[in-house]
């Protein structure tokens, strides 16, 4: 299905493992005990990616194929001509910049059309897997399901935070005094192979917005094209603070970490149910 130029892939209703007790620690019988309920043993210390559990998605649901590109947001905003030359890149949007492009192609689609919670995001990145990466295990394979640790020498990292420099400086602003989308700073989609359910780039390139979890969190997934391998496993959890904090008001400021990664922008990945079932 594709709405808008957005193309969507169907995710039928079943159970997904959640979560992962990497970097946990402990010996299998501390493991055991924990399980167990029991005080003795080396036990794991609980994670942001614990516990593990399974979860059912009783209803299925449609998520896009890739990440939000340049191209399809100009559905919805008209952005400079130069920028075509990024047409197939993801594009990062603040959060209410997100969810603002959500309600607008649910109003042209008549769709709830929203990003995903944790959970769906994570089920769709795992694909019916249980490792570590869509791939397994081993990280040898996931530069064939990944762009990510781009930034590997001090002159590459050095050119890639002047190249972000340049596009911050050159980042529209609004009526309102924001800045608008960043473009040419994440890489183009679909450069590497699909998980086990279609969907590309669920690790690395950009970063993706989840849905404002229970405790209030605000976070994004999937690691992007500077991250660690680790930054990019499937329960791997990117926690900016509390969603109050960084949503309203908007910060219109960029802020450029140590490692090229940019504060308070995102990519963009879609999911509605459908309602004709």
């Amino acid at each position: 299905m594709v709405l808008e130029g957005v193309e969507f892939v169907e995710i039928g209703p079943g159970i997904s493992r959640i979560g992962s007790t990497y970097g946990a620690g402990g010996s299998w019988f501390g493991t055991l005990c924990q399980r167990l309920g029991l005080p003795w043993g080396d036990q794991p210390k609980m994670t942001e990616e614990m516990p593990v559990r399974w979860v059912e998605f009783e209803n299925g649901l449609w998520i896009s194929r890739t990440e939000l590109t340049v191209a399809q947001h100009r559905h919805f905003e008209a952005r400079r001509a130069e920028e075509s030359r990024f047409f197939n890149h993801a594009v990062l949007l603040e959060y209410a910049d997100a969810m603002r492009y959500c309600d607008w192609l649910g109003k042209q689609t008549g769709l709830r059309v929203r990003i995903p919670t944790n959970d769906e995001w994570e089920a769709a990145c795992r694909a019916g897997t249980t490792t570590e990466w869509c791939c397994g295990d081993s990280l040898g394979l996931l530069d064939q399901f990944a762009v990510y640790g781009a930034i590997q020498t001090p002159e590459s990292r050095d050119a890639h935070a002047r190249n972000i420099q340049a596009i911050r400086i050159q980042a529209d602003v609004s009526a309102h005094g924001q800045h608008g989308p960043l473009v040419g700073v994440a890489l183009p989609v679909m450069t590497t192979h699909t998980n086990q359910w279609g969907l590309y780039d669920m690790h690395g390139n950009a970063r993706e917005w989840v849905a404002v979890d229970a405790n209030g969190l605000l976070m994004r997934r999937g690691g992007d094209w500077a991250s660690a391998g680790a930054e990019c496993r499937s329960s791997f959890r990117n926690v900016i603070g509390q969603a109050d904090d960084f949503i309203a008001p908007r910060n219109p400021r960029v802020t450029l970490s140590s490692n090229g990664d940019i504060d308070n922008w995102a990519g963009l990945r879609l999911v509605f149910v459908s309602t004709s079932k």
